[in-house]
């Protein structure tokens, strides 16, 4: 049996190893810190501490600009709160994140909701447009096409009920308010 010979580090060595690779790893695992941190979000958002929930979704979003979960609850949050701040945070969020990912269809129908809160409804109505192309969700394209009848866009809103139907052929609301809209040009 032969002894075991421990070799002596360096001190500066010991030291240099762990600042090296801790920041490498934080650069190679971004996505996993930031799904980590959007995870303790929520926990905080379910303890009702919204703010705190908000400061962990923006520590997220600092170790992955393209987080979408992250942008997705803050803009959620914006949505659900009555606080100037929280809804300007979540409006700033939501055009960065579309700025980066323009197909992020959850951030925009978030922000849709959002120009509709702040009583910006031609915004809301162009964001309701583009979610109703990108989605597969027939409740969604529904929603769409209500608004695009409000805005008197009567031949978009034909399209997007139709949309629906191909979606869910048995959507009643959407085959009852194409009815409507065909009765209405009679």
């Amino acid at each position: 049996m032969t002894a075991v010979q421990i070799i002596d580090v360096p001190v500066l060595r010991r030291f240099l190893i762990p600042i090296v690779s801790i920041p490498l790893a934080g650069w190679l695992f971004h996505a996993q810190l930031a799904d980590g941190l959007v995870l303790r979000g929520d926990s905080e958002f379910q303890a009702g501490n919204a703010v705190q929930a908000t400061k962990f979704y923006h520590r997220a979003r600092f170790f992955d600009r393209d987080s979408s979960a992250a942008a997705e609850r803050i803009t959620t949050l914006g949505i659900m709160s009555r606080s100037a701040v929280f809804i300007h945070d979540a409006m700033v969020v939501a055009n960065d994140d579309l700025q980066r990912q323009p197909g992020d269809t959850l951030v925009r129908q978030n922000r849709a909701l959002l120009y509709q809160k702040l009583g910006q409804k031609d915004r809301a109505y162009a964001d309701w447009r583009l979610v109703a192309l990108q989605t597969s969700n027939p409740v969604i394209v529904e929603y769409a096409a209500r608004d695009a009848e409000r805005h008197k866009q009567i031949g978009v809103a034909r399209r997007l009920y139709q949309r629906a139907l191909e979606l869910s052929p048995g959507r009643p609301s959407a085959r009852a308010a194409l009815a409507r809209l065909d009765r209405s040009f009679q």
